[in-house]
């Protein structure tokens, strides 16, 4: 038995890591942007719209997009039904509940919310969900069953409205004096092999899967636990490190244990299809002990699990259940989805409030009496600088160039307010003055670069309005 160093865990966001041998299957997975809307709604629902436009700001670097993107971005999550890659969803699902952490609120509370909040609103994959699973319940009629477990025999579909290779799937069930114990594995599904994603699978598949009875208003399931997680301890925990003695640090030691995957299938009995004998080779950590998180507020390592593993597997434990009206609950779960417009209409006000809010606008003003520029009623520039600048956004505005301008360095030589001295003319001083106080005083708005050799690209991101006085 060695002991687990603990460090408080960071709250940044946690890259979307694969295993090499994985990057490449992974980077063609699509993901459905039915959940990502849904964290949107939720935000838009519970948060100003302030907070929720630094929310997906903060996601554009992780995805390869400019500031300027921000529109394009809310567009795609809210009002496309094209999937997005699977790095976009791992980013936003990853950032939430960095998001909640800085709010003070308990990320594990408001992901079991969500789901709650995604019954009220319905629409889009909810809906296909429900009528899948509708669809298999009729077969029943006028039968009595344990409606709570036939869901978990048919969750290996409804998670494909997700994503398509998504795969969750039933390895293990047992029974006993009316108590239901399912283990289900989570992962992508390639070419008969199972490949994970690495986002919190302990905070978004457990949290939907605990909520999904609520749907059909029947009670959540009792108990669901992470068993395999395949992420490793270091990833969870910052600057965690394992000792063959014991550790202390700030927070305490958390006992843990090493053995192989395949030791804890023969002691689980849980049968993992699609791994080979690789995979069953790995070697795993497994947690002693429940670690809770202050700052996010929930248990981030749990007693019993493994980590490090090849896949993820999560168990559900519940009392059997019999529904005798199968037909009151299938009207009930229809009513629910046909009450989803209720909520939507406001929703879509304050997403057309944000789309505003994106819209960027420059109120450019120059003082011809001081020389000076001002940018939204503060102070911009002066002197020179104020005047290259008027003569460039003057010429953007009579030639309504929405994409940006590009002018020559021998236009402005040619105008004496500008250059009094040909022989002096200093003008590569003023672009840098120009271009610093661009970066300084609106770093995501417009852009004042020098592409090539006499060449200078002006490119507002937004609205620009200009006054002269």
């Amino acid at each position: 038995m060695v002991h687990f160093s603990l460090t408080e865990v960071d709250t940044e966001t946690p890259a979307a890591v694969t295993t090499p041998d994985a990057q490449s299957v992974l980077s063609d997975v699509s993901f459905r942007p039915g959940l990502l809307k849904l964290i949107h709604q939720f935000l838009l629902y519970n948060y100003p719209c302030e907070e929720v436009m630094e929310f997906w700001k903060a996601i554009l670097p992780f995805i390869d997009l400019e500031p300027r993107d921000i529109r394009y971005l809310l567009n795609l999550i809210y009002a496309s039904n094209n999937c997005v890659s699977l790095k976009l969803a791992a980013t936003v699902l990853n950032s939430f509940e960095s998001f909640l952490v800085n709010k003070g609120d308990s990320s594990e509370d408001l992901v079991r919310n969500l789901f709650i909040f995604m019954k009220e609103i319905g629409g889009g994959n909810f809906s296909k969900t429900i009528h899948y699973w509708l669809s298999v319940f009729k077969q029943y009629q006028p039968h009595n069953i344990d409606l709570r477990r036939e869901i978990m025999h048919t969750c290996h579909q409804s998670s494909r409205y997700a994503c398509r290779r998504f795969a969750l799937d039933l390895v293990h069930e047992s029974q006993n004096n009316g108590i239901v114990k399912v283990v289900l594995s989570f992962g992508i599904k390639y070419h008969n092999k199972l490949y994970s994603p690495h986002f919190d699978c302990d905070l978004w598949v457990r949290g939907r899967l605990k909520t999904v009875p609520i749907t059909f208003g029947l009670p959540e399931y009792e108990m669901v636990t992470i068993i395999s997680d395949v992420r490793s301890v270091e990833e969870i925990v910052q600057d965690a490190s394992i000792a063959t003695g014991k550790v202390t640090s700030t927070i305490g030691a958390v006992k843990v244990k090493r053995y192989a995957f395949h030791e804890f299938v023969k002691r689980t009995g849980v049968a993992v299809p699609h791994l080979d004998s690789t995979a069953l080779q790995t070697e795993v950590v497994e947690v002693l002990d429940d670690y809770y998180c202050q700052k996010k507020k929930r248990i981030v390592l749990h007693k019993g699990c493994i980590y490090g593993a090849p896949v993820y597997l999560f168990e559900i434990v519940f009392a059997e259940s019999i529904v005798k009206n199968l037909m009151h609950t299938v009207s009930h779960t229809m009513d629910t989805i046909g009450h989803e417009k209720a909520i939507e209409i406001p929703l879509k006000a304050l997403h057309d409030a944000l789309l505003l809010q994106a819209e960027r606008r420059f109120a450019f003003r120059y003082d011809t009496l001081s020389d000076t520029m001002t940018l939204n009623g503060n102070y911009f520039n002066r002197s020179i600088p104020a005047k290259v600048l008027r003569k460039i956004i003057k010429k953007y505005m009579e030639q309504g160039h929405d994409g940006g301008i590009e002018v020559e360095r021998k236009w402005l030589l040619n105008d004496p307010e500008i250059v009094p001295d040909r022989n002096n003319p200093n003008l590569e001083r003023r672009f840098e003055l120009i271009a610093e106080a661009f970066k300084k005083k609106c770093p995501d708005g417009c852009s004042f670069t020098r592409p090539s050799k006499g060449i200078i690209k002006f490119i507002p991101n937004g609205q620009i309005t200009f006054e002269e006085l």
